[in-house]
């Protein structure tokens, strides 16, 4: 879609997990559950209304690893890249 900026946010398992469970406060078996619900929520809502495989790097426009970013950093990054889409 033409003024759309696809951006897919990442990183490796074990910060995602420690991130749920700083933030959900909950155990590390609850947190890599709801990780899981999560995954296969966005995988499943995405091949549904859009018939893409949303693990593809190329249905984005940017990927962000955020065990590389910070997350100020990270929201930066896609404000830019929203500033620089083109005009439809």
């Amino acid at each position: 879609m033409p003024g759309v900026l696809h951006v897919r946010i990442v990183a490796p398992l074990e910060a995602r997990l420690e991130r749920i469970q700083e933030t959900r406060k909950i155990n590390a078996g609850d947190a890599q559950k709801l990780a899981g619900e999560r995954e296969k929520a966005s995988a499943n809502y995405l091949k549904r209304f859009y018939n893409v495989d949303w693990a593809d790097p190329l249905n984005y426009h940017l990927l962000i690893n955020t065990d590389k970013w910070e997350l100020e950093a990270a929201v930066q990054l896609i404000v830019q890249a929203v500033s620089l889409l083109p005009v439809a």
